[in-house]
């Protein structure tokens, strides 16, 4: 086993990539931080580190929040502010659309989560279906493993993701009726980052997300990690 002591680790996430083709398989451990690499035989086993000293905590951002005309309608939801455009000079902001990501494209039919929220579906629990009737849980919950994995890579601490969606929705989704009836929920890819320590807000919350990156930034405590 190897062994690797460092200054700048807060926290700790296990996340276990295949091989053979490079998905995440499974992430375990209270967050997204790096220290180590290690080989197996079938599995690739890392772990991350995104609190090392003087580092600036980045940013997941839904890309329809970037402009990026991606929704399931085509659409955009710009939300670019003061505070994220000077991010976005920075280099910390991460653009990513999970459902992009995995394949679905753009116009797609809508998507709701059947009376459950993203932790049930990603527990295999519960569906989303489109409103035809279709089945469509597994493209969704590829579509949260690959922005676990973008923010994992990335090094994200927060990920400001568009509320209501199946995927992304934090603080509200739709019912599963097609009904346009709002519940208090989270989906799929906000549930499971929340899951592996990343922050989630809404386009609604940026100022809390302000503070969040500012008071985690003047609160960083290293401490010493071993791995056996």
């Amino acid at each position: 086993m190897s062994e690797r002591k460092t200054d700048n680790t807060r926290n700790l996430t296990l996340a276990i990539f295949s091989l053979k083709d490079n998905t995440l398989i499974q992430a375990v451990g209270g967050g997204p931080w790096c220290c180590i690499v290690r080989m197996g035989c079938t599995t690739l086993e890392v772990m991350y580190d995104i609190a090392g000293r003087g580092m600036k905590n980045k940013l997941l951002v839904s890309a329809c929040l970037m402009g990026f005309s991606v929704r399931y309608n085509g659409s955009e939801k710009a939300n670019l502010t003061t505070q994220l455009a000077r991010w976005q000079r920075e280099g910390r902001v991460v653009i990513h659309c999970p459902e992009l990501a995995a394949g679905l494209p753009t116009p797609r039919l809508p998507a709701e989560i059947v009376s459950a929220d993203g932790a049930d579906v990603m527990g295999h629990r519960a569906r989303i279906i489109e409103n035809d009737g279709r089945d469509v849980t597994a493209h969704y919950q590829l579509a949260a493993w690959l922005a676990l994995q973008t923010a994992m890579e990335q090094h994200c601490g927060a990920a400001l993701l568009t509320d209501g969606s199946p995927t992304c929705g934090s603080q509200f989704i739709y019912d599963g009726s097609f009904s346009g009836i709002r519940k208090a929920g989270m989906g799929v890819a906000a549930a499971l980052l929340r899951e592996h320590g990343i922050a989630i807000f809404s386009e609604r919350q940026i100022p809390a997300l302000i503070a969040w990156m500012e008071k985690t930034e003047e609160e960083y405590d290293p401490v010493s990690t071993r791995i056996r």
